[in-house]
């Protein structure tokens, strides 16, 4: 396929402009944002940047997606929660099993 990866960090959002500077020098032609606490804080200025540059994004939660990015490729961390909610709700009422809830699409 002849796909040359490049791996592009960044501490702050002070650094995301040299990023896409980066980024757009090598002509890159997608963009993988690996989830942390730096990249989900400014998720809408990522995906703004990552339109501006012409870029197909690809992020690993929802709330990337809900704040303009353009493929999810993970879970919901939202749904994530309510899920944990729901078995600690059934484990304090006295469930001696749980089921996970029937998931749907987003």
């Amino acid at each position: 396929m002849k796909v040359e990866l490049q791996l592009l960090e960044f501490r702050g959002s002070n650094e995301f402009y040299g990023v896409f500077a980066a980024m757009s020098k090598e002509r890159a032609g997608a963009l993988l944002v690996v989830t942390d606490s730096e990249s989900l804080l400014h998720r809408a200025r990522l995906a703004e940047l990552a339109a501006k540059n012409r870029l197909l994004s690809m992020y690993e939660l929802g709330e990337y997606v809900k704040a303009g990015g353009l493929i999810l490729s993970g879970a919901n961390i939202s749904d994530r929660f309510q899920h944990a909610a729901t078995f600690v709700d059934k484990i304090l009422r006295g469930a001696k099993t749980c089921r996970p809830p029937r998931t749907t699409a987003h």
